[in-house]
């Protein structure tokens, strides 16, 4: 019989697709589509500022991008932000779904997710992609021609009480045969679980015979355009129903533990003339900004402002985590009422390579603080002296100082100074 079948499917050749709508829905998205069959890779790939995260055989895959990167590990600080991106997504072809436990007690579903950490702590960031399979779950037949001229039906006379008038339709999907009941015209067949092809399913119907060779009523191809749910399809011999459904194929689940660390308190700092002052008592990284950008090695607790501008600071501890303070606007003043209390000569020699003076006549009795920075306002030699009053000299040895430029700041204790351009060869 199944040889007589395959011929008349060669001769006849009835071939009838239906492109049909049906009743429900289905999840689709083109996002990074990838197979199941994962490859093992023992550590994380960098590409396009990406961090790709890929585990054990037939588990699931998603990346991120930003943070510190390590294998199944990731850290950052509060408030910590990142967009997640599951990489299995078999739609439309075997429909896909994703659940995300954030590890907060937030539970998200779809292919993308961005947790946001605002406590320190460690998550635990779960992913499980459930991929299911299209399956024909009923189908039913209603023969209305074609099958009649053959000695068991000799007229298309179906119910008329005459024996073998009626059609025995069965129907073959590719090698599982849904076998006839009773003489009837029409058939039903539910409870099944019959795997389609992906977005469609292909099968044919047939009239069993007898004595005679069965009747071939014709080839069908259904498209799952729109998911689960109830599809028809028709021909001038017959017409029909077939209801798809889903069942899992497979639960695929993996974890990214994230450890999220406070930063730092805000900064502080205090100005003095064109001298800045951070407060650092747990002894932070720092560094300088001017109008937002970063001052090169300007990385000490104290800075001399060299230009005009809004200036901040920043803390950063050991775990990379940084905060930034507000900022405070300094107008550069390179003498600041000093003639007042004290008339200051010019140094002497400049340029110099080893030592140079400074001579000045303190008007008033004062402790003076004599400091000497670099070209990017560091401090790299000061010296203090109490209670100086009347004429005097300041020797200043700067045999140990590199060639360049550098500033040198005669400072009175009541916040008066004076800073003067000293050349070292």
């Amino acid at each position: 019989m199944n040889q007589f079948r395959l011929l008349l499917s060669l001769f006849l050749s009835i071939t009838i697709i239906l492109s049909l709508s049906a009743r429900e829905g289905i999840i689709s998205s083109s996002i990074n589509k990838k197979n199941m069959n994962c490859t093992t890779v023992q550590s994380h790939e960098i590409l396009d500022g990406s961090a790709q995260y890929r585990v054990a055989q037939n588990t699931v895959i998603f990346d991120m991008s930003g943070g510190t990167i390590g294998y199944n590990t990731i850290t950052g600080c509060v408030p910590f932000e990142e967009t997640f991106t599951a990489l299995i997504d078999n739609n439309p072809t075997q429909p896909t779904t994703w659940s995300w436990n954030l590890g907060n007690a937030q539970m998200e579903t779809g292919n993308q997710v961005t947790p946001n950490y605002t406590s320190s702590g460690e998550y635990q960031l779960v992913l499980e992609t459930t991929i299911l399979d299209y399956v024909v779950t009923n189908i039913c037949v209603n023969v209305t021609d074609g099958y009649c001229g053959d000695v068991e039906e000799a007229s298309c006379n179906c119910g008329t009480p005459v024996i073998g008038v009626c059609p025995d339709p069965y129907v073959d999907f590719s090698g599982t045969i849904l076998n006839s009941g009773t003489d009837t015209d029409s058939q039903c067949w539910d409870n099944l679980s019959i795997v389609t092809n992906g977005e469609s399913i292909s099968f044919s119907v047939y009239d069993e015979d007898v004595a005679s060779q069965d009747d071939f009523l014709g080839t069908f191809v259904v498209e799952i355009t729109n998911g689960e749910g109830e599809y028809t399809f028709s021909s001038d011999s017959l017409s029909g129903t077939i209801t798809i459904g889903t069942v899992v194929n497979n639960v695929l689940s993996e974890s990214l533990t994230i450890t999220v660390y406070d930063v730092p308190p805000m900064p502080t700092f205090s100005q003095s003339g064109n001298t800045l002052t951070a407060t650092n008592p747990d002894a932070y990284d720092i560094q300088w900004y001017l109008d937002g950008v970063a001052i090169s090695g300007a990385t000490m607790t104290t800075y001399e402002a060299t230009e005009n501008g809004d200036y901040s600071v920043s803390y950063t501890d050991s775990n990379g985590c940084t905060s930034t303070s507000g900022s405070i606007t300094v107008t550069v003043v390179s003498n600041h009422n000093i003639t007042q209390n004290a008339v200051v000569g010019k140094i002497q020699p400049n340029p110099t390579s080893e030592q140079f003076s400074i001579q000045a006549n303190i008007l008033e009795q004062h402790d003076i603080n004599i400091t000497i920075l670099n070209s990017i306002g560091q401090k790299v030699w000061e010296q203090n002296y109490a209670e100086q009053i009347g004429e005097q000299l300041y020797s200043i040895d700067a045999s140990s100082l590199g060639s360049g430029i550098y500033f040198v700041q005669f400072r009175l204790d009541d916040g008066s100074f004076e800073t003067q351009k000293l050349m070292i060869q």
